[in-house]
Formats: structure tokens, sequence, C-alpha cells
């Protein structure tokens, strides 16, 4: 006898769970930086890509001016997924750039056809794949101290001001030197400035005469992409911007003013007449305190306004005039000016002070 069972039984078995994460971009850098730099080169550093169960094959690099109108080449470098450094050469000195860096998967080539990365373009298409981190730097360089003028000029002393000097990158300003020395003799005299000076004075009492002035502008500059290392990769330099300033005799006025008298006058017509003013005076010396200068004059003529406006000139033998046409009840401002000219074979004539 046989047993017969007709139950239908269905075994089966569970796996254990596996737990896994998709592949994602990396992250970017935390940090991109500028090591150290000259005026035609940069080295760069950065902290590493973090990966996200991707594989980074390469890293790129791209680099160009910041300003579309400067001429240069772009600066493209391809490096190996380990860097954390990069040089970049044949830069402008004075130059604003920015700098990328983005990281190369598989998964980005597939996402724009590239079959393998020498065959990137320079330009890389945009992608949530193409995961990069932008710097924007300055090349080394300076510049001197520009429009230097002068403000005022006389014996006592010469005013002086400029637009200040600049450096750049890693070129470290380090002060300003100012010097003068006057063009028919003496020796050459300096003033040490700091560097946030941009007016200065030069004092007297000077000698007549015409200056060069000078003002160097003094900079540190790195010669090399070392790291720093008390100056040994440091040249100093000097700038300088010229400028001439002349200091001349300025004689004073008359030492009295030519006075003018009404002798008659009718309806129409007024009758003027004056005395010469003295031509010879003394003053000071303008260089040796103890010495004054005899200054003689020899008359030119004269110029008669009336109401401020020219009327007449007149002979330097003429004391008298009659102003005619002249209308009843109007007011007459007249007013005399004597023209005269240093005599320059006397200029030198000086005069002891006891």
């Amino acid at each position: 006898m046989s047993l017969i069972l007709s139950e239908t039984f269905i075994v089966s078995a569970i796996s254990d769970i596996v737990i896994f994460n998709t592949g994602a971009p990396p992250d970017a850098p935390s940090n991109l930086y500028v090591i150290t730099c000259t005026n035609t080169a940069a080295r760069i550093g950065f902290d590493a890509f973090i990966e996200h169960n991707t594989e980074i094959i390469s890293l790129r690099v791209h680099c160009e001016p910041v300003s579309s109108g400067i001429r240069t080449r772009e600066n493209v470098l391809d490096l190996t997924p380990d860097s954390t450094e990069f040089i970049l050469s044949n830069l402008v000195e004075r130059t604003d750039y920015s700098v990328t860096i983005y990281a190369i998967t598989d998964e980005y080539l597939n996402e724009i056809y590239c079959p393998d990365v020498s065959q990137l373009p320079k330009k890389l298409k945009p992608s949530s794949w193409l995961t990069n981190k932008t710097l924007q730097f300055t090349t080394s360089g300076c510049e001197p101290a520009t429009q230097l003028r002068v403000q005022t000029s006389t014996v006592e002393f010469i005013q002086l001001e400029w637009i200040s000097p600049k450096a750049y990158g890693s070129t470290k300003f380090l002060g300003q030197i100012l010097r003068w020395k006057c063009e028919r003799g003496g020796d050459e005299r300096s003033l040490k400035l700091d560097c946030d000076i941009t007016k200065a004075t030069i004092p007297g009492i000077l000698p007549l005469g015409l200056y060069k002035i000078s003002l160097d502008s003094l900079f540190s500059m790195k010669t090399n992409l070392e790291d720093e290392n008390d100056g040994i990769n440091r040249k100093d330099i000097r700038l300088t911007t010229t400028e001439t300033a002349s200091v001349r005799f300025r004689a004073p006025g008359l030492s009295e003013r030519p006075e003018i008298y009404l002798t008659g006058y009718t309806p129409t017509t007024i009758d003027l007449t004056w005395n010469k003013p003295n031509m010879f005076s003394i003053i000071d010396h303008p260089e040796k305190l103890s010495q004054r200068i005899q200054i003689h004059r020899r008359l030119l003529g004269y110029r008669v306004e009336i109401n401020g406006q020219k009327y007449n000139t007149l002979n330097e033998d003429q004391y008298q005039c009659t102003l005619t046409e002249c209308k009843a009840g109007e007011e007459y401002k007249v007013q005399l000016v004597a023209q005269t000219v240093i005599q320059n074979e006397y200029i030198n004539d000086t005069v002891k002070i006891i």
C-alpha cells in the first residue's frame, strides 16, 4: 500500500541585503592658491579632489587673462590625478589671470563622446561631471611714481606731489628716495620717504638755477618660483621718475607806487599829471643772509586805465594826460600803471649788512 500526498511545498531562501552607492562627480578642491609668482610665471597649489565611486583619470588646467584685450596664448596643462601643484609660464607681468582646474572622469568622456583624454578640446563643454575650481591672481611687477609735479618753486622751498608707485603680485614696495641737484653746481641732496608719502618739500634756502629732481621707487622682486628663504630668491630694483624745477629770482614791485593828480577838468575833459616813481630799491638777498641786493629799474612807459579798461599808453618822458569825450555825471576810476624793466647789468650789485 502506498501513501500519496496531495500537498505542494514551495521552498524559498532570502539573501543578505547588499548596500551600494552609485558613482557621483568628485568634489572640487577646498583650496586653490598661489604658492609664489614672478613677473612671467606662477606656481599654483591645490588640495586634492575627493572621489565618489568614480575614478579621476586626469586633471586639466586652463589659464587666460581676465581682460579680453590682452593678446597672449592660453595656458592649457594636463596633470596626473595625484598632482597637488603646477607651474604656469609665459605670462604677462602686472596682469590679472583666471586659472581653472578640472577633474576629468570616464563618465565625462562618455558624455561628450570623447574616446581619450588626449583628444579633449581646449575649451571644455560644461557638465555636472566636470567638477572644477577657479582662482584669479595677478602676476608680479611694479610701476614707478607717476605725474611728479612741481607745485611751488621759490628760494625758500620747492613743493612736489605725485601719484604713488604700485607693486603687484609678490613684488614688495620698500620705500622712496627724493633726490635733487642744481645743474649749475653743488652736491646732490636726498631725502628718504615712507611708502605712503605722495607729497614732499625740498627745503631752502635754495641757490638760484635749474634743478633736476629725481624720485626713486624702491622694490624687491622675486627672481624664481622657489619658496621664500630670507630674501635669497629676490633682487632689489630702483625705478626713477624725473622732473625739473627752476628757482629764479623774483624781483618785487616798485618801492613806491606812481601817484596821479587831478589838475583840472571841463564838462568833457579831465586833466591829469603825476611824478616819476623811484626806480631804485634795496632788498634782502634771496640766498645770502648777510647781504642785500640793489635793484635798478628802467622806466619803459605808462598805461592809463579807466574803469579797469586800457585807455592810452604814454612814453616814459610824459608826465601828464588829458581824458577827452567825458560825459557829465559819469564816474571815472582812473589808474596809472608804470611799466619797468630791471637793468640786468646791475643785478649783481650787493650791499653787505653791517
